[in-house]
C-alpha cells in the first residue's frame, strides 16, 4: 500500500527547484556586489570651489592595482566619463579604481592666478587626495586624464603631487604653466586636435617640457577640434597603458 505520509514527487521537485533558484539569486547578488561598485561622494568644497565631489567605480575591490582619475571639461560635474563603457572596460582590464572629479568654480577663480579647482595648491589637490585615501587607497599609484578644464587640473596636479602620480595625459588645454624640473615630474602626454585653437599652446607646452628633459609625449589628433572623441580616448589610453606599473 502507498505511504500516506509521503510527499508527492512533483511537490518535492518544486521545492528543490525553488531552493536552487534562491541559491543562484544569492550567488548572483554576491558576485555583482563584489564585481563592481558605483557611488558618488559629496565633499566639503574649499575656498574657490562652488561644488565638490567624486564619482567612483570599483571593478574589483579586492585586487586593485592603481587609481585612474578622470577630469572632464570646464565645471563639468555630471560623471559622464566615469560611466562611459570605454573607460570602464579599461579600468576592468587593468584593475583600476575609476574616479571622476566633480569640481566647479566661478569663472574668475579659474583664470591665471586664481584659486579655483584648476590650481590644486589652493585646496582642490588635497581635497582629491583625502577623498582617494578615504574611499579607495592611500598607497596605490595614480593615473590621470583630463580634457580641457580637466586638463588644467591634471597638468598641475602632477606637479603638485608627483610622488603619488605614475603618469598623466592632458588634452586640449588652453594655457600652461612654466615647465618644472624634469627629475620631479612623472611621464606625461599632451594631446590636442589640429583644428583646435588651443593647438599651438599645447604643442609649445610639450616642446618646452621635452627641452627640459621631461618624459613627455606630444600627440596631435588629426581632423579634430575642441571635442572629446573616441580617437582621443584611444590615444590617451594607449599612452597610459604603456605606463602602467604592473
Amino acid at each position: 500500500m502507498p505511504d500516506p505520509t509521503a510527499q508527492p514527487k512533483r511537490c518535492t521537485l518544486a521545492r528543490k527547484a525553488l531552493f536552487l533558484c534562491g541559491c543562484l539569486c544569492l550567488l548572483l547578488s554576491a558576485w555583482m556586489a563584489w564585481a563592481h561598485t558605483d557611488s558618488y561622494h559629496a565633499l566639503d568644497a574649499p575656498q574657490g570651489l562652488t561644488e565638490a565631489g567624486i564619482y567612483l567605480y570599483l571593478p574589483a575591490r579586492s585586487s586593485l592595482q592603481g587609481i585612474l582619475v578622470l577630469a572632464n571639461g570646464y565645471n563639468n560635474t555630471d560623471g559622464a566619463l566615469c560611466s562611459a563603457p570605454n573607460w570602464r572596460t579599461f579600468a576592468q582590464k587593468h584593475r583600476l579604481a575609476l574616479v571622476e572629479i566633480a569640481f566647479a568654480s566661478p569663472l574668475d577663480e579659474l583664470s591665471q592666478g586664481g584659486h579655483g579647482y584648476y590650481y590644486p595648491q589652493h585646496g582642490s589637490g588635497k581635497l582629491l587626495l583625502d577623498a582617494l585615501d578615504e574611499h579607495v587607497s592611500t598607497d596605490l599609484p595614480i593615473y590621470l586624464f583630463g580634457f580641457s578644464g580637466g586638463g588644467h587640473f591634471v597638468s598641475r596636479f602632477q606637479v603638485w603631487a608627483p610622488q603619488r602620480v605614475a603618469a598623466w595625459a592632458a588634452y586640449a588645454v588652453g594655457w600652461w604653466d612654466e615647465p618644472q624640473n624634469a627629475a620631479d615630474c612623472p611621464p606625461g602626454a599632451i594631446l590636442c586636435g589640429d583644428g583646435d585653437s588651443r593647438f599651438d599652446a599645447c604643442r609649445n607646452a610639450a616642446q618646452a617640457r621635452q627641452q627640459q628633459g621631461q618624459d613627455i609625449l606630444w600627440q596631435p589628433i588629426p581632423d579634430t577640434d575642441h571635442k572629446l572623441t573616441p580617437e582621443v580616448i584611444q590615444a590617451a589610453q594607449k599612452f597610459l597603458e604603456a605606463q602602467l606599473e604592473f
